[in-house]
């Protein structure tokens, strides 16, 4: 049976601002991840996680720019369903709670960032292919089979 175009990811103004209001709270959790690296030993010293600080910025920019102009960033190119993208970053944001090194911190991040950059492209193919990325950097952690 084939999929209904509703059923396809960010088909609505309210798809859009569901998973921009999603990467919103993730950023919460990343701020949340980069303070505590900051504060550890191992750290002390190190720009990386004031770095990725940056990144955070970036990401919670970008969910602000599609809350923002939701009704603009509609998609109607996009195969995968709603729910995949839900998914992705839900696990993404468990993920980065468990995080037990600052790189796997920063591949999640960095793919975040991507991701949320190609919902503003007109090409579906950079979507599907950045979603695929993200899915594999949320399995870092060996946790999630997200298909």
């Amino acid at each position: 049976m084939e999929m209904q175009m509703e059923d396809n990811a960010l088909n609505t103004e309210q798809q859009v601002r569901d998973v921009a209001l999603l990467m919103m709270r993730i950023c919460g959790d990343i701020h949340e991840a980069l303070r505590k690296a900051s504060s550890e030993r191992q750290h002390e010293g190190s720009a990386l996680p004031y770095a990725l600080l940056t990144e955070e910025y970036a990401l919670r920019s970008r969910a602000n720019i599609l809350i923002i102009e939701a009704g603009r960033l509609i998609r109607k190119d996009l195969k995968q369903p709603q729910q995949a993208i839900l998914d992705t970053l839900q696990a993404s944001q468990v993920c980065i709670e468990s995080a037990d090194s600052i790189e796997k911190l920063a591949e999640l991040i960095n793919s975040l960032v991507l991701f949320s950059n190609s919902l503003m492209s007109k090409d579906g193919n950079v979507v599907s292919y950045l979603l695929a990325h993200l899915q594999q950097s949320a399995q870092l952690n060996g946790q999630f089979d997200i298909a």
